[in-house]
């Protein structure tokens, strides 16, 4: 789909998974809590859809895909760093320490490709690096915020509520940008309904599933799979060459991220719910306050 422009790939794909959102939309609305909470999910869902994909998206074109996966890889340490800071915490020396170790691997991956560039599409390629990783920050902003809305509302209301009013800017968009000169054709019609399902829809429940049970940094340590993913996925099928360069890198940036995201972390809340409605939510607290002692037998 490099033919189509970036703002195009996106406001169609966040279209299509908003409608696959709407029945869960109009079922979590019926409950006051969210209505209560739709600022909060407003915000959140714009930080976390538009503010990751859009840069992601446009930065994709100027970078390579494995590349990309190695950059994104850093989301795990800004999680890290965005969860310490949530809790008015430092963040351990090994967060540090991997933060540092990941950053200079990305900057020498980025800077050994770009050197080897020509000057305009080398310029093109570091924008595109610097996107990525402004994407992946935003990320991590967005998955340290879920935690609290998940365990108010449930992983599937919060799922449909983010995704929807956060890809909103993105789909007002595209009136804009549909006009790309040609009409979408039949394999890339293909390819954005599986975008907007699979890697829209379906990861995004997965994923606030993930954070609402095992927590923002204990999840985020997952997603150390997707430079792997990646960069063997854009040798199979996109026939991008795996470098010295992009090894060394690549292993910089996974050691940073793995030494990072095994840092311990604080105990997660007991009252936790992993996944359901509001209603789940309140039961569980309800359950966790202190009851009277039964009366003594007469």
């Amino acid at each position: 789909m490099t033919s189509l422009p970036p703002l195009e790939v996106a406001g169609i794909r966040f279209t299509i998974s908003a409608a696959c959102y709407l029945p869960l939309m109009v079922a979590a609305l019926r409950v006051p809590s969210v209505r209560a909470d739709l600022r909060a999910l407003f915000v959140v869902g714009v930080v976390g859809i538009t503010g990751y994909n859009l840069p992601a998206t446009i930065g994709l074109r100027h970078v390579p895909a494995g590349t990309a996966g190695l950059l994104i890889a850093t989301e795990p340490v800004w999680i890290a760093v965005i969860a310490s800071a949530v809790r008015r915490r430092p963040p351990a020396r090994r967060v540090l320490a991997g933060l540092g170790i990941s950053a200079a691997g990305a900057i020498a991956l980025v800077g050994d490709q770009a050197h080897t560039l020509p000057a305009t599409i080398g310029a093109r390629f570091l924008a595109g690096s610097g996107l990525i990783l402004f994407g992946a920050f935003m990320w991590g902003i967005y998955t340290v915020a879920l935690q609290p809305l998940t365990e108010r509302h449930g992983s599937l209301a919060t799922s449909a509520l983010t995704c929807v009013l956060g890809s909103l800017p993105m789909v007002f968009l595209l009136p804009f940008v549909l006009p790309s000169g040609r009409a979408v054709d039949g394999r890339e019609a293909v390819l954005l309904v599986c975008l907007a399902v699979g890697s829209t829809v379906g990861a995004t429940i997965m994923w606030t599933h993930g954070v609402a049970e095992l927590g923002p940094e204990r999840a985020g340590v997952f997603l150390n799979l997707v430079p792997v993913v990646s960069v063997l996925a854009a040798a199979a099928f996109l026939g991008e060459r795996i470098g010295a360069a992009t090894v060394v890198g690549g292993a910089a940036v996974l050691a940073g991220v793995t030494l990072a995201s095994t840092a311990r972390t604080p105990a997660a809340a007991a009252t936790r719910v992993p996944a359901g409605d509001p209603d789940r939510a309140a039961g569980r607290a309800d359950a966790a306050r202190p009851r009277p002692a039964p009366p003594p037998p007469p």
